[in-house]
């Protein structure tokens, strides 16, 4: 499958959604390249055709339904290609609990080394001291001791607080930038030939995506570099940061502290990377 960057918001858009000639286009205006797309973001009032759909998803993208209404959100997906697929989905149901405890403890410590990377000073020495004592499993909970010191660090003003449930406009563009990232690890996570339910640390039984949450962790700081440190200074509303994260800003933010492949890899795609590991 293709890898691509983009993430496609038409959340806000109001008719409908085609594919033409290897384009996306929403109404007449011609959207995205079907070859960058990792994935669509669609509203109440968007129209897709299945020829649509079936294009999509052809290429491994992604294509959620946004939450509105008080519903939850859904994503499609295609069917994975990837060789052994049953095989692999089997080992993951199979495997034993230090297996994920090792996994989860390698997961937390990248998040920790890229959290030190958003921070300077004491609190970038002190997240580094933490990432070298992460045990198997997190069992010494380095994963929320660092994110004490880190937020503290990171946090725009001394009153704001990081509240995943939190309706200010800093804590909603964080939630907004962690879904567009959702969005690339679950085209990943499926082009890979697994299975998203199946998590290493993640094991809610109401969660459809626990690998896709286990794995996106050590991502999660590059997010919150965009949005605290690369986004304009007059991006102080929602709708200018959800503007400026839907931007090529996520796959070309090179000198990032997201977990690196080789030299020449973007964010993007070592995200799409990350599940062939």
């Amino acid at each position: 499958m293709a890898i691509g960057w983009q993430v496609l918001d038409l959340t806000d858009f109001r008719g409908d959604v085609t594919v033409r000639r290897g384009w996306l286009y929403a109404g007449e205006a011609r959207a995205a390249s079907l070859e960058d797309l990792s994935g669509v973001i669609v509203g109440p009032a968007v129209r897709v055709t299945a020829a649509a759909l079936a294009a999509v998803a052809e290429r491994g993208v992604a294509v959620t339904l946004g939450a509105y209404g008080g519903r939850k959100p859904a994503t499609v997906m295609s069917v994975s290609n990837a060789e052994r697929v049953a095989a692999r989905h089997r080992a993951q149901a199979e495997s034993a609990a230090p297996v994920a405890k090792r996994l989860w403890r390698e997961i937390v410590k990248a998040k920790v080394v890229a959290q030190a990377g958003n921070v300077l000073g004491p609190a970038r020495d002190r997240l580094l001291e933490y990432a070298r004592e992460v045990r198997s499993g997190d069992s010494t909970n380095v994963e929320g001791r660092a994110a004490r010191i880190y937020w503290a660090a990171l946090r725009p003003n001394g009153e704001w607080r990081r509240d995943p449930d939190g309706t200010d406009d800093w804590n909603a563009a964080l939630n907004y930038g962690y879904g567009v990232l959702r969005n690339h690890m679950y085209s990943a996570v499926f082009a890979a030939g697994l299975w998203p339910t199946y998590g290493v640390y993640h094991r809610h039984r109401s969660n459809p995506g626990c690998l896709v949450d286990d794995l996106l962790e050590p991502f999660r700081p590059l997010i919150d570099r965009i949005v605290f440190g690369h986004l304009p200074a007059d991006a102080s509303r929602l709708p200018r940061k959800r503007k400026a994260l839907q931007t090529p800003r996520f796959a070309g933010l090179r000198k990032s502290s997201a977990p690196r492949g080789n030299g020449n890899s973007t964010p993007a795609r070592r995200v799409r990377r990350v599940p062939e590991v």
